[in-house]
């Protein structure tokens, strides 16, 4: 073979059999039948997917409420919390800046607060105990300190200060 030549086939490739002619014909009416049965296949769900739901969720008296929109940079995922009016299945009913909002379950997330009638234990003020060493400093400085218009006191690195190695 040589390129750009006629491309030549030998006699023996070709068929000339009318045998062979009419098993093509048998052929054609069996894959008509195999596709005749062939049926498609049950499509699977990627989309659904199990929503977490936190167990003291239907206990709580305050929910955190969450973003389902795009958030802008350092937004939080969550708003609130929010008091729980009733719920009802999957939609629970919130007090959310005045009015009564209905929520579904899976945007929902159990607020913990602290009990303000919580006193602490003398036993735990005992163990957790902290000593502070105070050290004095020197009462009179070298220079006068020296302020800006903003009253701050400015104060150089030591390296910067004379006398000091």
């Amino acid at each position: 073979m040589v390129y750009g030549e006629p491309l030549r086939l030998p006699g023996e490739f070709l068929v000339t059999n009318a045998k062979e002619i009419d098993n093509s014909v048998e052929f054609v009416r069996n894959l008509r039948r195999q596709f005749e049965l062939l049926r498609p296949v049950e499509g699977t769900r990627h989309g659904d997917s199990k929503i977490f739901v936190f167990k003291d969720l239907a206990r709580a008296t305050h929910v955190f409420v969450r973003h389902d929109s795009p958030k802008t940079p350092l937004q939080m995922p969550y708003d609130g919390p929010y008091k729980v009016i009733s719920l009802s299945g999957k939609v629970f009913i919130l007090l959310m800046r005045g009015k009564q909002v209905p929520v579904s379950i899976d945007r929902l997330k159990p607020a913990y607060r602290i009990n303000d009638n919580l006193r602490p234990r003398e036993s735990d003020l005992d163990d957790d105990r902290i000593v502070v060493v105070v050290t004095q400093q020197n009462p009179n400085p070298p220079f006068p300190p020296q302020l800006r218009r903003s009253a701050r006191r400015v104060r150089f690195p030591d390296w910067y200060q004379a006398g000091f190695p």
